[in-house]
């Protein structure tokens, strides 16, 4: 999925395209993963006892959540973007 998403971007000229799709979609596979354990580590979500309380899985995260993956962006801009 994440490399179709790639490929897409590729192709309508918003990511680079020297570098192999493979690559890209695993580091984006990985910081996905990597942001879910920062908002665990960080900012406390408990998405299990979300879960459990029948809540949204962001329940009192969201808009902490929407900053960092903000942050994420700005930091990853400048290797995704189309040189």
């Amino acid at each position: 999925m994440m490399q179709a998403m790639i490929k897409k971007e590729i192709e309508e000229g918003h990511f680079r395209n020297d570098l192999p799709l493979l690559s890209m979609a695993h580091f984006l596979y990985t910081i996905s993963i990597s942001l879910g354990e920062y908002m665990e580590s960080i900012h406390h979500l408990d998405v299990e006892k979300n879960l459990e309380a029948e809540l949204p899985l962001l329940h009192g995260t969201k808009e902490t959540l929407l900053q960092s993956i903000d942050a994420y962006i700005r930091l990853l801009k400048s290797s995704f973007n189309k040189l």
